[in-house]
């Protein structure tokens, strides 16, 4: 009886732990702890193979998995996967018995004598079936077809990239002639004209409005009775995605664009209406009323309302001469182009001949001169000057020497003050041709105002023949300039003359007062450029006869002008007087006036002080020489 009750008590325990132990395995996840054979197999033999269905079926396979997955009913325990594995075996093996015993069965009702005319082959052939059908039928062997794909794959992969790093002949339809590159590279751009009008048609299309039904009862759309979420549902017509809709377009402005015809306008309607106010006053005050609140609520909706024609004409007028400037550059333009060109081609015949020249001389046996090897930075210094050009002083060869280009060399020449500094210089020498000896002419610097040559510094090598020593040469030329003195006369008021304030910044002084003066435009013409400067300073239109050539009447031809800087530089100032009679208030307003072309940089501000007291107001050179020579000549000039 005890030993009864120990085993009972035994199998109790052993029952509880078992208990235990499957209540263990069921908190584990049924495909961590129990594993497919056949996709172990898969992926520990058959890395290349894939397992490929239609897309359409896996994502219905997805979706499936997704729900069972939460589907209470559908979560399996270790335990129940484990007693359906154990399940399927034995039904597996009982199939595979039932097969051997009808394969026995079968085997026995053969006759044994229709084996006995087999030969070797045959037989060594049925022992061969024989034996694989003993093999495990689980092995998948690996399908040529996707091998090769595989492979079909892996080259075209290798030939893309090839393609796309240029390798040699990896692209055979590469354009090779002129003409293919151009076909090739004008279909680029069709294509891309195109994909261009695709997209604008594209982001033009407005979106359709949807229409949506609504059962008032469940408040359910009627096309498929499923409840819609409220963000999906378009509730007003105005509202589109990804656009608002706030009200009409902006209607496109009537009426011409440009000034000009805009005035015409103006001019015709003022026109219009003059003659209506003739014919029937009544209707062109209507006309005017009309106009007026047309204006008002044109103004009121922010419009810029033009029918002023005096603002019109000073609008025409600027744009008119915004054009003649735009014209005159561009012209300057097409010159320097026309310039360059021919330039260019210059050159490039010269070393056409020059390497013609090369040619002949090898044949010839004539060796080239060696190369000199190029200066090291720092040691032997920067460029050196070569002879450019050539002069002629009192029949004398001068060389011009530079380190700038033939073709900028040959701009020095042709600079007006250059030209008129070598006449002049010619004149000098050739009476004294006995006592100077010109070595050469070294252009150090060149100064361009835009494309014209502003300012130039050149080093004139002149020796003294009986001792020969050098005499100063360095020269900085800039050419000639006109200064007006102009004297203002009032009744019963002090004479005035205007000074003008402006930046110097060589003095340096950022207001320095001095006469109205320009630079010589190279024409020669000394009365027309005084009379233009006094315009464009002052803002007062000089007639040239009002003008009184200073200069001419002090020294007549025997000098050009007044020469503030001899020992150093050309320049000279050819002084002018003008005595101009106004009225006080008039003069009056000249005071702080603004002047100046402000496009150009000049800021000029006009201030008027009395003749008497005039030289103390500025150290300025012209206003000295120009108030002695008025004082000295002043009979002669009130004549």
């Amino acid at each position: 009886m005890v030993q009864n009750h120990l085993i009972d008590s035994l199998s109790e325990r052993l029952a509880k732990d078992v208990h235990i132990f499957d209540n263990l395995l069921k908190l584990i996840p049924a495909k961590f702890y129990v594993m497919d054979k056949n996709d172990h197999i898969d992926s520990k033999f058959q890395h290349n193979k894939r397992k490929k269905a239609p897309k359409q079926a896996i994502k219905e396979a997805t979706k499936k998995a997704k729900k069972a997955k939460l589907d209470p009913d559908n979560v399996k325990t270790v335990m129940d996967v484990q007693s359906e594995k154990a399940k399927q075996l034995k039904e597996e093996e009982e199939a595979k018995k039932k097969e051997e015993e009808e394969e026995e069965e079968m085997s026995m009702e053969v006759d044994s004598s229709g084996f006995s005319g087999l030969d070797d082959s045959e037989s060594i052939a049925t022992e061969s079936t024989s034996t694989s059908t003993q093999e495990p039928a689980q092995l998948k062997p690996m399908e040529k077809s996707d091998i090769e794909q595989l492979r079909h794959r892996l080259h075209e992969r290798i030939n893309q990239l090839r393609q796309k790093r240029n390798a040699p002949g990896a692209n055979s339809a590469k354009p090779k002639s002129r003409d293919e590159i151009l076909s090739a590279r004008n279909k680029k751009k069709e294509d891309r004209k195109k994909a261009i009008k695709a997209q604008k048609e594209k982001g033009n299309n407005v979106p359709t409005e949807e229409l949506v039904q609504v059962d008032k009862k469940t408040n359910n759309t009627t096309p498929n009775g499923n409840q819609r979420s409220a963000d999906s549902i378009k509730t007003d017509a105005d509202v589109f995605f990804g656009k608002l809709n706030l009200g009409k377009e902006q209607k496109k402005k009537k009426g011409p664009t440009d000034a000009k015809t805009q005035l015409k306008l103006v001019e015709a309607k003022k026109e219009k209406l003059e003659k209506l106010k003739q014919e029937d006053k009544s209707k062109a005050e209507e006309m005017i009323e009309k106009e007026e609140w047309n204006k008002v609520l044109a103004l009121a909706t922010g419009e810029k309302v033009k029918d002023d024609p005096k603002l019109l004409k000073k609008t025409v007028k600027r744009q008119e001469k915004q054009k003649q400037k735009s014209a005159q550059e561009w012209k300057k333009r097409l010159e320097k182009q026309k310039k360059d060109q021919m330039h260019a081609i210059k050159k490039r015949e010269e070393n056409i001949k020059a390497k013609i020249e090369e040619k002949k001389n090898k044949k010839k046996g004539i060796k080239p001169k060696g190369n000199k090897k190029k200066a090291r930075p720092g040691f032997e210094g920067g460029k050196r000057s070569k002879v450019k050009a050539t002069i002629h002083i009192a029949n004398q060869a001068v060389p011009v020497c530079s380190a700038y280009s033939k073709h900028e060399i040959n701009d020095v020449l042709a600079f007006q003050p250059f030209k008129d500094w070598l006449v002049a210089f010619n004149k000098q020498q050739e009476s004294r041709q006995n006592e100077f000896d010109f070595k050469s002419v070294d252009i150090q610097s060149i100064d361009r105002f835009g494309d014209k040559i502003g300012f130039i510094k050149f080093k004139a090598n002149v020796q003294y023949k009986k001792t020969g020593k050098s005499a100063p040469g360095i020269v900085f030329m800039r050419g000639g300039a006109v200064s007006m003195l102009l004297v203002l006369k009032a009744k019963d008021e002090q004479d005035k003359i205007i000074l003008t304030l402006q930046p110097r910044i060589p003095i340096p002084h950022f207001a320095f007062p001095e006469l109205p003066a320009g630079m010589l435009d190279g024409s020669g013409n000394f009365v027309g450029t005084a009379a233009k400067e006094i315009e464009e300073e002052t803002g007062l239109k000089i007639k040239e006869e009002e003008l009184v050539d200073l200069t001419e009447l002090a020294y007549g031809d025997q000098y050009r002008g007044v020469y503030p800087s001899a020992g150093g530089s050309d320049e000279f100032l050819r002084l002018f007087a003008c005595v101009k009679h106004m009225n006080k208030s008039e003069i009056d307003e000249l005071e702080g006036k603004l002047t100046g072309l402000r496009d150009h940089g000049e800021n000029i501000t006009l201030r008027l002080v009395s003749l008497e007291d005039a030289w103390k107001e500025s150290p300025d050179a012209k206003l000295l020489s120009s108030l002695t020579l008025y004082q000295a000549l002043k009979s002669k000039i009130e004549k």
